[in-house]
């Protein structure tokens, strides 16, 4: 696969050399000096950061972890068996759902869904979504619920503000659980747990923070989307892994991250965000992207938006100066 977006053209021999490097310092220097745990959804960001932790430091000191819910595909655990067997590195597959159950997460997922739809069933997947593509809609960001009864038409429901938080805030246990898995794991052989987060879900706050947030490292932070995608291919990950729609993969039906998150497919944030990083003006911008300026200025302004909001989960916790403690003689 070649990067479309000439902007976005990179070595990947070069990039490869020097996460490796960057992997292999920040063991050296932790106490915790072992290897890497890497939690892998079948997804190209697990995958891709698997693949440079082995090339750091050899497939025997990377271990990955499958960690399935009630909700994950099976295509999801699939993939993630396929990319450890291609790395040779070794696997533990731990089930979710009891945890969960016990957790109260599948009932109150439930109890707030029937809020929505009193005819849901728990069998039914859904999903959540945004409106349509940025570029054509100048739709507020309203959530809508979209259910699928086996035997009957979908449903769609616009999502009540407080109902959206409660759906959130159960399904980011999910993510929570998973973190601290990973670092009984990690702990336990004194290893590293190494983060998936890309450049995009870094700049747009898209990630849960304390779950796929909570990491010692983040080797792929900096490399936009469509550059993981060709690492993948670079390391001779399969296309169906390294070309696979990204997905939340919590709710049961299929859904996109452009679908629930960014209403805008992955390679125009790509485009967007290294035009950003280069300082571009929005006339160059659209000219290079074959867009009007007013669309331009729109997306800007939801991708401005979407990072100000988020900046907090990009921080340490605030808190108050030493300075501030008065001397008590």
């Amino acid at each position: 696969m070649l990067i479309s977006d000439r902007r976005l053209n990179f070595d990947a021999d070069s990039c490869v050399r020097e996460i490796a490097s960057f992997l292999s310092t920040q063991l050296r220097d932790s106490s915790r000096n072992g290897g890497f745990v890497v939690g892998l959804s079948g997804g190209v960001d697990s995958a891709t950061t698997a693949a440079l932790a082995c090339r750091a430091v050899g497939a025997g000191r990377v271990f990955g972890l499958l960690l399935p819910e009630r909700h994950s595909s099976p295509e999801s655990i699939e993939y993630a068996e396929e990319t450890a067997e291609t790395l040779g590195i070794s696997t533990e597959q731990i089930e979710l759902t009891p945890v969960l159950e016990s957790l109260g997460v599948y009932e109150g997922l439930r109890a707030a869904l029937c809020e929505v739809d009193p005819d849901y069933r728990s069998s039914w997947p859904y999903r959540i979504v945004l409106p349509s593509d940025l570029r054509e809609s100048r739709a507020w960001n309203v959530y809508h619920l979209e259910l699928f009864p086996p035997d009957g038409e979908p449903r769609r429901h616009r999502l009540p503000a407080q109902i959206l938080r409660r759906l959130q805030a159960l399904t980011n246990v999910k993510l929570r659980l998973r973190m601290t898995l990973l670092y009984r794991e990690a702990e336990s052989r004194g290893y590293l747990v190494a983060g998936t987060t890309n450049r995009c879900e870094l700049d747009q706050g898209f990630f849960v923070q304390y779950g796929d947030g909570g990491v010692d490292l983040e080797p792929i932070a900096h490399l936009y989307k469509s550059q993981v995608r060709q690492l993948a291919l670079h390391f001779g990950l399969s296309e169906r892994i390294a070309l696979r729609p990204a997905t939340p993969d919590t709710w049961g039906a299929d859904v996109t991250d452009d679908e629930f998150f960014f209403r805008l497919p992955y390679e125009l944030v790509d485009s967007l965000l290294v035009r950003e990083d280069l300082g571009l003006d929005d006339q160059t911008i659209a000219t290079e992207l074959d867009l009007d300026v007013d669309q331009i200025v729109r997306l800007r302004a939801e991708l401005a938006r979407r990072r100000k909001v988020s900046a907090a989960m990009r921080c340490i916790p605030p808190c108050l100066p030493t300075n501030t403690l008065e001397e008590v003689n």
